[in-house]
């Protein structure tokens, strides 16, 4: 058995896993932690999000958006609204 703090998984910049089946605004916001070299205990603390409420978007549980709000603009990041119209535009683009 592992003692506490040895899990790796989340420590290591750059290497969070991204499950295809999360939610797109999720696996957005883990792609963008891995270019910053970010790592979710530092993005947890200061966004006042726990450690495993965060593990847990990427398997099993969509973000209260609040708290997905707080964690993105940690990394520097806002969640916006924007008209289907913009939207259809720049995914185009």
């Amino acid at each position: 058995m592992r003692g506490k703090g040895n899990y790796r998984g989340n420590n290591r910049p750059g290497c969070i896993p991204e499950p295809k089946h999360a939610h797109p605004l999720v696996r957005e916001f883990f792609a963008h932690m891995n270019a910053k070299g970010a790592i979710i205990r530092e993005v947890a603390q200061r966004a006042g999000v726990g450690i495993d409420t965060m593990r847990f978007w990427r398997w099993r549980h969509v973000p209260r958006l609040d708290v997905f709000e707080a964690a993105l603009n940690t990394v520097g990041f806002k969640l916006v609204i924007v008209p289907i119209e913009d939207a259809r535009d720049s995914e185009a683009a």
